[in-house]
Parts: C-alpha cells; structure tokens; sequence
C-alpha cells in the first residue's frame, strides 16, 4: 500500500492507493498500477488482463509437464494465491477455516512456503528501491511509473546474461 497526494478542487488529500503486482516466479510479469480503494486481491485479479487471460486461456501458459519425474504423469503449471483469491483449475489457494484435517492443514503450510517466493521477491524489490518502504509523495499518475520502473529494473537485475539477450534480439 502506498500512500500518494491525490489533488481534490484545491486541498490535496492523502489518500491510500494500491500498486497491484501478480507475480510469477521471481519475476514480476504482469504489472496492474493504480487502483485507489478497497478492492479485494481476487477482485482485481479477476479484472486484470492476467486473470481475464487466464479465465479464456488465452495467455501462452507453458504445457503439463514433470521434468525429471515422468513417472507421476503430467503436472499442469498453477498459480498459487492467498485467501482472498477465487479457487481456480489454475489458481490453488489454502483451505479456509480453523478446524482442517492434518492434511489439509500440512497443505496450506506447503502452499504458504510456495507463496513465499512471490513475497521475498517483493522485500527484494523494496529493498532494493528503498522508496517503496515509506510514503511516496508524487501524484498517482507518477507512482504508476515509478513502480513499474521498479519492477522492471529488478527484473533486469535478476539475469544480466538474459538482459543482453534481450537486448540483442531488437
């Protein structure tokens, strides 16, 4: 949550504004800036172009596979998301509630431990750019662009050999 000036007739007003990132691996791939509000993360995800795409399959997801363990038979690639997010064929979130089964109590510790790559890459991010740790006061329309150059630099960051790769492709 980051907190930005918003201009109302004369008065600026600080108001609470979320920069959204869905991300995949430890790359931020899909990028949704500027939604002021309360909208839930599900909410937003399914208006995204991430989530719309997902919803159609339309998106260019990579095909069932189990590299090395050809044996268990295909294994589809799935994003992982909190409560907050809508139970999907592609989308596993934890099981609610209080009273689970071992079970399904030891699957929500292994979906949290896999959620944790997502949130370590957002401390990454933050530490990286210590703007992201306090309020930043630009208007919102200068937030959106500072946190997409954030993301976009830590993806370049992340693989400088995939950089020049890019890089020479154009």
């Amino acid at each position: 949550r980051l907190w930005v000036p918003e201009v109302v007739g004369l008065e600026i007003q600080m108001q609470s504004w979320n920069a959204h990132l869905f991300l995949m691996t430890d790359v931020f791939r899909v990028i949704q800036v500027g939604d002021f509000g309360r909208t839930s993360d599900g909410g937003l995800y399914a208006g995204s172009d991430l989530g719309r795409g997902m919803e159609t399959r339309t998106l260019h997801v990579p095909p069932s596979t189990s590299p090395g363990a050809a044996h268990l038979g295909e294994m589809p690639f799935v994003m992982v998301g909190d409560a907050a997010f809508p139970l999907k064929p592609y989308l596993m979130r934890p099981y609610p509630g209080q009273n689970l089964t071992h079970q399904k109590r030891i699957f929500n510790d292994k979906l949290s431990r896999a959620r944790m790559v997502v949130e370590n890459a957002f401390r990454i991010l933050a530490s990286r750019w210590r703007i992201f740790h306090r309020r930043i006061n630009l208007h919102s329309k200068n937030v959106a662009t500072l946190v997409v150059a954030g993301c976009i630099l830590h993806n370049f960051l992340l693989a400088p050999s995939e950089n020049q790769r890019l890089l020479d492709e154009e």
